[in-house]
């Protein structure tokens, strides 16, 4: 009887940190596979591999200090069985977690370069760094630096753009933690925080409780799939704003009921609308003023349905 050889995989990733994007360093963040008995070997810039991984689903959780914990299905599929090639790693990453999502305007020096909307740059991005919008790609022809920047340079154009198009410029496939909401952040961040508790006995607070962003300043928010990650923005008096991935939007309730979204890009703020949902319950919404700075206490009381 010929021996039964199960082929194996390695899992490699990169957590980075909300706002500044970079790595996480070394023990301010974990990595399990819920249920399997394997720890991560960890590495500088954020990188974590877990190696001989069997084919099969996984749960991934990564955590670290101040930061939402964040859990993925990872699935390490089966080699074909008559390939005798190595099995590549399997790299984890989120669409939209490590870009920079810009508002394209124009093209210009005959197609090789993109203008647009002025945006800040929180972190480099390098020349080769990929390039995606609707029925659109390309890469990037020369670095985007740290700053403000309102045109990039491009290579391997496939398709166009129309004015006020979402592109998305990713710096690297990763996963970007965001801060709980007892974690200090910079004072020009504008801040909702919160707790979602049961209504009538507001004593039980709701975990798992989703508080969404659903308006800013009186317009609904939209969320667009952008070359397969959702993205956020708001047109505001002829304006598109950008206000992230769908993560960014919204908010899940830990174990005492609390919550928070924040925004660092927050100078067109006057107003947001949320809604507070919760399965087996009845959802509730609420309308509060709010500015660049400013952090908002808004509490929700869910009745169950």
């Amino acid at each position: 009887m010929p021996d039964v050889i199960t082929r194996r995989a390695s899992l490699v990733g990169q957590v980075i940190e909300d706002l500044t994007y970079e790595p996480l360093a070394l023990g301010r963040f974990g990595v399990e596979l819920v249920g399997v008995g394997k720890s991560p070997q960890y590495k500088a810039g954020g990188l974590y591999v877990f190696s001989d991984i069997a084919p099969d689903e996984y749960t991934l959780r990564i955590f670290g200090e101040g930061l939402e914990p964040e859990s993925r299905r990872i699935v390490v599929p089966s080699p074909p069985p008559d390939s005798d090639r190595p099995t590549p790693p399997l790299v984890i990453g989120r669409p939209g977690d490590d870009e920079s999502v810009v508002v394209f305007r124009s093209f210009a020096n005959g197609g090789e370069k993109i203008t647009l909307d002025r945006t800040r740059v929180i972190r480099k991005i390098r020349a080769g760094a990929v390039v995606l919008g609707q029925d659109f790609s390309a890469k990037l022809a020369a670095d985007l630096d740290m700053g403000e920047a309102t045109q990039a340079r491009l290579t391997d154009i496939d398709g166009t753009l129309a004015e006020g198009s979402i592109v998305r410029i990713v710096r690297n496939r990763a996963i970007r933690l965001k801060f709980n909401p007892y974690r200090k952040l910079p004072s020009e961040s504008a801040r909702l925080i919160g707790r979602v508790a049961l209504k009538d006995a507001p004593e039980i607070p709701l975990a798992g409780a989703r508080v969404r962003l659903t308006q800013v300043n009186g317009v609904e928010v939209m969320l667009g799939d952008i070359a397969g990650a959702k993205i956020a923005s708001v047109d505001i008096d002829g304006t598109k704003f950008i206000l992230g991935a769908e993560k960014d939007i919204d908010a899940f309730t830990n174990s005492k009921g609390d919550w928070n979204l924040y925004f660092s890009k927050a100078e067109f703020l006057q107003a947001v609308t949320l809604e507070a949902s919760l399965s087996r319950h009845q959802p509730d919404t609420k309308s509060e003023p709010i500015s660049a700075g400013q952090r908002k206490k808004v509490d929700f009381q869910l009745a169950r349905s």
